[in-house]
């Protein structure tokens, strides 16, 4: 098992039991990290397209990360589980796309689609959060 398998495995192993979002921000941004670094060394399909799912990401966790606020993902945690219920769905579809994608078994579209919805679960996890800790 590589690097990146094993800590795909922590990963769930820790989101199974309930760990705290920000344990589980640091290791989806290390998963991240490996994936570019994986990116990089493959020859699975093109450049280009690795670059497209590569740039969407960002680009949408860029939107996140921009405007989080320190602290949501622990009340989202205790006071709405089931929109973080609806976040880690929407992670492991984008996950799973991102690696077709790579590999040439998904279409840009579904990708565009699910990383869509991911970054809506997290910009309404903010607003709720901004909202509620007035």
């Amino acid at each position: 098992m590589n690097e990146l398998e094993q800590l795909e495995k922590d990963y769930a192993l820790v989101r199974e039991r309930g760990g705290r979002m920000e344990l589980l921000h640091k290791l989806e941004a290390q998963i991240k990290r490996l994936k570019d670094h994986d990116i990089k060394g493959t020859t699975e399909t093109t450049t280009g397209l690795k670059q497209q799912f590569d740039k969407l990401f960002r680009s949408a966790d860029d939107e996140i990360r921009s405007q989080y606020v320190v602290g949501t993902a622990e009340y989202i945690h205790t006071h709405h589980p089931d929109l973080e219920q609806q976040i880690s769905q929407a992670t492991d579809k984008m996950q799973k796309l991102w690696k077709e994608g790579r590999k040439g078994e998904a279409r840009i579209n579904e990708f565009v689609a699910v990383l869509e919805q991911w970054k809506s679960f997290h910009l309404e996890a903010i607003k709720i959060f901004k909202e509620e800790r007035k």
